[in-house]
This record gives structure tokens, sequence and C-alpha cells, in this order.
């Protein structure tokens, strides 16, 4: 049974650990994109200013329910929907970031359980 040596996984197959550190990273990148800090401005104590998105910041509201123009999308002054391209380019840009980092732990997850499978197998010299 020596003489044969184990077949690969596919690329496509993780490991369970490896889907262990995702949930783990993924719970991670969406308090950090759905965090709220309440931090008071500076002239204005009774006003906090809340912000959404990491690393790029999209929504900024303050307390009394105003939001400024780093809002997604919003009724325009004329009753009409309008879509802010700043705001859609900062949720790709996040989002594509979140994504990058997630591909990132699940490939040094993978290459590190598969390194250490094969010093497992490697006879000892």
């Amino acid at each position: 049974m020596t003489g044969a040596p184990p077949k690969p996984r596919p690329w496509f197959q993780l490991h369970l650990s490896t889907c262990v550190v995702l949930m783990v990273v993924a719970g991670v990148l969406a308090m950090l994109n759905f965090r709220s800090p309440h931090m008071p401005i500076w002239w204005d104590q009774d006003i906090t200013r809340r912000s959404f998105g990491w690393p790029l910041e999209v929504v900024h509201t303050l307390s009394d329910g105003d939001a400024n123009r780093f809002e997604p999308y919003r009724w325009g002054d004329s009753g009409s929907f309008e879509i802010n391209y700043d705001a859609v380019l900062k949720i790709c840009l996040n989002a594509l970031l979140n994504l990058m980092i997630m591909i990132g732990a699940a490939r040094l997850s993978e290459y590190l359980i598969r390194r250490r499978a094969r010093k497992r197998q490697d006879p000892a010299p």
C-alpha cells in the first residue's frame, strides 16, 4: 500500500479547518464593515457622527438623522431617485478588498494544511 501516492485533492475542495478560518475572517470583516463608533463632533457635543464601511467609509450619518453626501443612494430635492457613484465605487472597492482577504486566508490555510500532510507522508531520513 505504500507504493501508490495518495491522490491530491481538487483545487476547489476545502478542508474543514479552512472553512472555520473563513467563517472567523468573514465575521471580523463584517464587524469592521458594520461598526458604528459614536464620535462626537468637536464643535457640537450633542451631535455624533457614525460611519459605516471598511477600509473606505461609505455612509456617514449624524445623530439628528441627516446623512451627508456619502450615502450610496438618496431621494433628490426634486423627488427623483439619485445614485451617488462615489459611494458605489467605494462599496465595490470594499467588497473587492474583503474578497481578496478571504481568498488569501483560504489559500494560506490550505497551504499550511497540505504542507503538514506532506510532511507526515515523507519518511524521516
